[in-house]
């Protein structure tokens, strides 16, 4: 027995229009059905509108869909409205969470939506209005701006990327402590006062994160009206959470941690990744087995502005694990100095590159003579290193500290080598094998300015019989 209220109305409808009467609505908002499809269960109000089934909430007890993978929990959506039909599941406006270990993967304004027939889910974002903000996600600590994630129920991987027929494919990925100011000028537009500054203030003072839109327009000396687009904004950029059923606003730690670093306050990173993809490809993979981050259609990501430290992924893709370690390959650039190789590994906590397989190491050095406005890239390279570059200290990402100028630094382990084979060189006569420099372990540091003529590379040197192994220093030539 399910009570509830039942309403009935003679309306006059075309053929071709289902029926909206009789409807009936569950005083109950807690029914729980297991298995309302396959491994997804519903907790929530029930409703009908003539034959359609709408499982319902209110803002205040929201109806909820919870999605099990391999027996457990992996996913919730809630909404005030959901419409069930035999063949899928459905719901405009609802707040999901991808439960990825203790962290997650969320977003407030997204459309969901189950298919039967595919057994798989769509989460995605409109290009208008409160569903612009970013999926937040805790784990690899990024703000994601794509349109859809698709997952089907017993697949090990989840897709990221264009909703269907899109042909806009492209996608950003941002550091969860990434700082413009060229983002934070754009919010602020012709105003006197950045907006978000009195949002913070009017927090501060009532110790509170969760505030009335109609308190924070009247602490501004604001309509409401008049503030609206500038909340959205904030919301878009992930720094609010506005929930317009309520007119409650949500502060996040990004809006704070913004301020801050406007102030020189705190540390920040400009770690971003922008995406852009052909064809059928998606901009993003998880793999639920390891949570491995695949992302496709990189050119290059910034590591750091100060000491000028940038990646290019081969094949524009690269692997982002928690915390924003990332494992790729392709080429390095830190300062004046350009490494190439199949395996590299970024750590985000030591803020630093191993260099795990790194096939060689070239530098780029300014003109002896004249006043060229070029670096020359050396003919000779130096293979085979083994190390680290560690870009800057561990708590200095911005570089914006004083006593660390000799970051970027190279420590090379291993001995390394330099050869002469290369076939303008006498068409090659000078084999690898028995011809070549043997570089010592060094370290190098200050990569972005350091000083070319200073620069030694102690070794020795295997002249292939022509002179016994002798010790020298390599230096770079006034060629």
């Amino acid at each position: 027995t399910l009570a509830g209220k039942l309403d009935e109305k003679i309306v006059s409808l075309p053929k071709d229009r289902p029926a909206t009467y009789p409807q009936f609505q569950s005083y109950s908002r807690r029914l729980f059905i297991k298995n309302i499809f396959n491994n997804i269960d519903y907790e929530g109000g029930f409703q009908m509108q003539g034959a359609s089934l709408l499982g319902y909430g209110t803002s205040e007890e929201l109806a909820q869909l919870i999605l099990y993978r391999n027996n457990v929990k992996f996913m919730k959506s809630l909404s005030t409205l959901f419409t069930i039909k035999p063949e899928s599941v459905d719901a405009e406006k609802a707040q999901s969470v991808i439960y990825i270990e203790k962290d997650s993967i969320s977003h407030n304004f997204i459309r969901f939506k189950y298919q039967k027939s595919e057994n798989k889910v769509t989460l995605s974002r409109n290009k208008e209005g409160l569903s612009q903000s970013p999926f937040t996600n805790t784990y690899h600590k990024i703000d994601m701006y794509f349109e859809a994630i698709y997952w089907k129920l017993d697949d090990p991987v989840m897709e990221m990327g264009a909703l269907f027929g899109n042909t806009d494919k492209s996608a950003r990925f941002e550091s969860s402590n990434y700082f413009s100011i060229n983002k934070y000028n754009e919010i602020q537009g012709m105003d006197a006062v950045h907006p978000m500054v009195p949002i913070e203030q009017l927090s501060i003072r009532k110790d509170t994160t969760i505030l009335l839109l109609s308190e924070v327009a009247s602490f501004m000396g604001k309509p409401t009206n008049q503030i609206l687009p500038v909340i959205g904004a904030l919301n878009n950029g992930g720094f609010i959470s506005y929930h317009p059923d309520k007119e409650l606003i949500v502060v996040k730690k990004k809006l704070y941690d913004y301020l801050k670093a406007r102030a020189k306050k705190i540390d920040y990173d400009p770690i971003d990744f922008d995406s852009e993809v052909d064809g059928s490809q998606q901009n993003a993979t998880l793999n639920l087995l390891s949570y491995d981050l695949t992302i496709r259609g990189v050119k290059k990501v910034n590591l750091s502005d100060s000491q000028f430290v940038r990646i290019y992924p081969d094949k524009q893709e690269l692997v982002l694990r928690k915390n924003r370690d990332m494992k790729f390959s392709g080429i390095v650039n830190a300062g004046s100095t350009e490494f190439f190789g199949k395996e590299f590994f970024f750590s985000y906590a030591d803020y630093k590159i191993d260099l795990l397989q790194c096939d060689s190491m070239r530098l780029r050095v300014w003109p002896f003579e004249g006043r060229g406005d070029k670096q020359i890239r050396l003919k000779s390279v130096i293979r085979g290193v083994k190390g680290t570059v560690t870009i800057d200290g561990k708590e200095n990402k911005s570089g914006l500290k004083k006593g660390f100028e000799k970051y970027p630094i190279l420590n090379s382990t291993q001995p390394t080598y330099v050869f002469y084979n290369d076939k303008s060189i006498h068409k090659g006569v000078y084999d690898s094998s028995s011809f070549y420099f043997k570089v010592d372990p060094f370290v190098m540091d200050s990569l972005d300015n350091f000083r070319a003529k200073a620069q030694r590379f102690p070794g020795e040197f295997k002249s292939a019989g022509i002179f016994p192994v002798f010790r020298e220093e390599l230096y770079v030539q006034k060629d």
